[in-house]
């Protein structure tokens, strides 16, 4: 199977909208829980229908208090999709090195974060990549095919709970279609002073409004499809839990 870096790094193509609605493709730390209390997630777009590319870093920390760092004003990234589920949105650069095939570093040098990843295939996530190879175009634009390739993929992976159509926190429908999928196997972040410690899978699945998230650290390559964003029908794109 193909390594991580190499996956990431192969050129794709932006999925042509077929109906009202918006499209990105790329690559993703689904998410990755720390015994700690912590949470990070990770988004590197490498294309969008609505913007021009951007990167955002999730973290939840132990108080339940959520925050993205994106390099993206909110309205042209994740704000327009998650702000009804956080508590901030800020925007900083964001550096992402792979420093070897299963090895990524992603920084934020102005909050001094850091976090280093490595990432391998498995043998459930190898079985999972192969069949995403088969599954013709129209099962990704299925409701319920992918809603029952979520209910098999959750357990099957043993990471909880896994939402491949549903409604996002901001209020657009979306369509997930992971192609390829890798385990993360170890990690460590450090934000200023504070060391996450290291990964753990938390007593209770968290979420993000209607969105399960993984309990065990998982990276993927693939596209996601939305609805269109309306700023008057949809939630702001600013942060408003505070």
């Amino acid at each position: 199977m193909t390594d991580p870096r190499t996956a990431e790094g192969q050129r794709v193509e932006l999925p042509r909208p077929i109906r009202e609605d918006e499209r990105l493709v790329g690559s993703a730390v689904m998410g990755l829980p720390f015994a700690s209390g912590h949470y990070l997630a990770m988004r590197n777009w490498a294309a969008t229908s609505f913007a021009p590319p951007y990167r955002a870093v999730f973290h939840r920390n132990p108080a339940g208090r959520w925050t993205i760092w994106s390099n993206a004003e909110p309205q042209n990234g994740c704000g327009r999709f998650w702000s009804a589920a956080v508590h901030a949105i800020e925007v900083v650069d964001i550096r992402i090195d792979w420093q070897g095939p299963n090895d990524l570093v992603v920084e934020i040098p102005e909050i001094d974060f850091r976090w280093d990843l490595c990432i391998d295939s498995s043998p459930t996530t190898a079985m999972i990549s192969r069949m995403a190879t088969v599954l013709p175009a129209a099962a990704w634009e299925s409701d319920a095919i992918l809603k029952l390739m979520g209910g098999f993929a959750g357990p099957f992976l043993g990471i909880g709970k896994v939402n491949m159509a549903g409604h996002l926190p901001n209020g657009q429908h979306f369509q997930m279609a992971p192609r390829k999928m890798w385990r993360i196997m170890d990690s460590t972040a450090v934000l200023g002073r504070t060391g996450f410690g290291p990964p753990g899978r938390p007593l209770t699945q968290l979420s993000l409004g209607e969105v399960w998230l993984p309990q065990e650290g998982t990276f993927a390559v693939g596209s996601v499809r939305t609805d269109a964003y309306d700023p008057e029908i949809h939630h702001s794109a600013l942060a408003t839990l505070d």
